[in-house]
């Protein structure tokens, strides 16, 4: 079938709809013609129909701020492709809307190592850090001292997970 596939390709390889309708059902991106693959606004497009396809590019295309934060912006990314995007743009855990995408998305794991290696500015963001609460309690160990003492941190915290007392208690 992937001769078929091929084939057919090659028929279509200028079109970038086809292309895109591919990627998005699953076309291994090393069948998408070169001249696409070093295309960003292709690549950006791609990935916003599957964001799998990050993974697969070039190093200088996945180390493109742009198309790093399209990447963790997509709904439906998994871990694995926003824990490779902020390695590859770091500058991500240090941008506030970046890491407000992922302090609101359900990425509880992802969540906490980006976290990790975040400045202390963002971790004192409330706005952030209630996201990241909501959706992860074991992120109210990342936050900053000021906000260990927010009540609406504390509660939010509790409410989602009230066993994350000690946590709390830990702190005062």
């Amino acid at each position: 079938s992937n001769n078929v596939m091929r084939t057919c390709l090659d028929r279509f390889k200028s079109d970038r709809e086809v292309l895109l309708k591919a990627v998005e059902n699953g076309l291994d991106w090393s069948l998408v013609p070169e001249e696409m693959q070093t295309d960003p606004e292709f690549s950006i497009e791609a990935i916003q129909r599957n964001p799998r396809v990050y993974t697969e590019l070039s190093e200088s295309m996945r180390s493109n701020d742009r198309i790093a934060r399209v990447a963790i912006e997509t709904d439906g990314v998994e871990d694995d492709v926003i824990l490779e995007a902020t390695e590859q743009c770091p500058q991500l855990l240090c941008d506030r809307d970046a890491m407000l995408v992922i302090a609101r998305s359900w990425h509880t794991d992802v969540l906490q190592e980006t976290l990790r290696f975040s400045p202390i500015e963002l971790r004192d963001d409330k706005q952030i850090m209630l996201e990241a609460v909501k959706n992860n309690p074991a992120a109210f160990e990342f936050c900053s001292e000021t906000l260990w003492n927010d009540r609406d941190i504390v509660l939010a915290t509790l409410e989602k997970k009230p066993l994350y007392l000690y946590l709390v208690n830990e702190l005062f």
